[in-house]
């Protein structure tokens, strides 16, 4: 029966998937008579599968499945004989099953012989928001992202692990733990690894802070000899780059989550680190002289409009400002009240 232009693109899409499935690791017995089946069912199935597994690899799969079932390995072997256990069917089912099994240990011998090449196949996805904006991601395997204002990070989800790299800014992660696929996070010279957990990182001038809600969280320098930190719980890691030792503390997480319900909680905290971390979400940047930046600030401030904010920091600390073209300059004021 002639098939019409769309039966033809619908087997296409098919045979793709079907390859992405072959090819993986955690591949099931059941899949692979699934797909003796479907390849069974039509010899435009078959052609399609092929034509797929050559898009997929760029190789002579003909050549490359010949030399499999002649020579075959392992694994190989196993999948061979799930199909060869179904060839009680007629001559042209024979061969067409016979195929496939060459075909499905080239796909094998490509994965183990041409590892960089697959590798380059998985896609990374990058998220970033601009000043003042925040974004939710939900993975595929469930996991939640939290970017925070000023934020980039890339995503991807091999099949050994879920890879996550943060260039700049700030994250806040829920993952669906999976011990067979580990999920880690890459900043800076630290690598995180997840142990069932939500936390977040925030990496800015050359430090990375990283905070527990739930769950454990390795942290892991990357230099020769670093020591590597299992963050619990209520525990923020510090890290400066270059470093080979980190820093723990243990308090109330919820100072790191604020900016989540747009405030950011400060104790003690120096006024010129207060500025520095609320100039992550205004265009234009707030400045102290360095008399001013000693002052010592315990707020919760809310983060809405940066004018709103630079009053409240005006009160709280009796301070004066004056925008300029480089941005709003606060001082201190003199006898501590302000006019």
């Amino acid at each position: 029966m002639a098939r019409n232009s769309g039966d033809i693109d619908e087997i296409e899409l098919a045979a793709a998937q079907w390859v992405v499935r072959s090819q993986s690791e955690s591949v099931r017995e059941a899949e692979i008579i699934a797909l003796t089946d479907w390849l069974e069912a039509s010899d435009a199935h078959a052609d399609a599968y092929r034509r797929a597994l050559s898009t997929w690899y760029g190789i002579d799969l003909q050549t490359s499945a010949e030399h499999a079932v002649a020579e075959p390995a392992g694994n190989v072997v196993s999948l061979s004989r799930v199909l060869d256990g179904r060839l009680s069917r007629n001559g042209a089912a024979r061969r067409t099953v016979t195929w496939a099994a060459g075909a499905i240990a080239a796909t094998l011998v490509a994965v183990a012989c041409l590892p960089m090449l697959a590798h380059r196949d998985i896609p990374t996805t990058t998220y970033a928001t601009a000043k003042g904006q925040k974004q939710s991601i939900t993975l595929a395997d469930g996991s939640v992202l939290m970017l925070n204002t000023d934020t980039r990070v890339s995503v991807r989800m091999e099949d050994k692990r879920r890879a996550v790299v943060l260039e700049r800014g700030e994250v806040a992660l829920r993952v669906v733990h999976d011990e067979k696929h580990p999920f880690i996070v890459d900043t800076g010279d630290v690598r995180l690894t997840d142990i069932g957990t939500e936390f977040n990182v925030l990496r800015q001038a050359g430090a990375v802070r990283v905070t527990v809600r739930e769950g454990a969280v390795s942290l892991a320098p990357q230099g020769s000899g670093a020591d590597v930190l299992m963050l619990r719980a209520g525990d923020t890691g510090m890290h400066t780059d270059g470093d080979t030792s980190s820093r723990v503390t243990h308090g109330d997480p919820q100072t790191a989550f604020a900016w989540q319900t747009s405030h950011a909680i400060y104790k003690d905290q120096a006024l010129s680190d207060v500025v520095a971390d609320l100039n992550r979400y205004y265009d234009k940047p707030i400045v102290v002289d360095d008399a001013t930046g000693k002052l010592r600030l315990t707020a919760i401030l809310t983060l809405d409009s940066e004018s709103s904010v630079v009053g409240r920091l005006e009160d709280f600390l009796s301070l004066d400002a004056h925008e300029t073209a480089q941005g709003i300059v606060l001082r201190r004021v003199a006898g501590g009240r302000r006019s």
